[in-house]
């Protein structure tokens, strides 16, 4: 995981720099600085993951409020799904596990550094195509400070 932006993608900059205008820097952007119509051509590609954190801003539980179109052939459908403390067979730590644990990973850095990060990952699908992801995830807090929900815009690359 890093955060040097100057290796971001030209979406994931474009993403950055669009709600860095939201906020003017001030604040973290919130779920209501998201127009989709500001974003159309990305949606297929954003996820929004509703956190829970407990006192000390660890993670307890990750609800996927939405999952893009495009991303749901990759990964399966995990809109409504609960990603954290569920042990059901389902799960994204048993069907996908070393995704949830980049995902676990992502999150505690954002929250940490509290602004964007990137991770980058190499993965070898069912069918054995190679695929390169680059995720961007932007930390949302409603009251412009306490982060509450991610926004994840993710680019997923066949190379085989």
């Amino acid at each position: 995981m890093e955060d040097d932006h100057s290796r971001l993608t030209e979406n994931q900059g474009f993403l950055v720099s669009f709600f860095d205008g939201k906020t003017g820097g001030d604040r973290l952007a919130c779920r209501n600085d998201l127009n989709p119509a500001e974003i159309i051509d990305f949606l297929p590609y954003v996820s929004l993951f509703e956190l829970s954190l407990d006192e000390q801003a660890t993670v307890k539980d990750i609800k996927c409020r939405l999952f893009g179109t495009g991303l749901v052939n990759f990964y399966g459908e995990w809109t409504g799904k609960t990603i954290r403390n569920n042990d059901s067979s389902d799960d994204l730590k048993n069907i996908h596990p070393n995704t949830h644990d980049r995902l676990i990973g992502m999150i505690n850095k954002m929250i940490r550094v509290r602004k964007p990060v990137t991770l980058y990952s190499e993965q070898v699908s069912e069918d054995r195509s190679y695929w390169q992801i680059r995720n961007l995830a932007i930390p949302f807090a409603k009251n412009g400070h306490d982060i509450d929900m991610l926004f994840m815009y993710t680019e997923l690359t066949c190379k085989s």
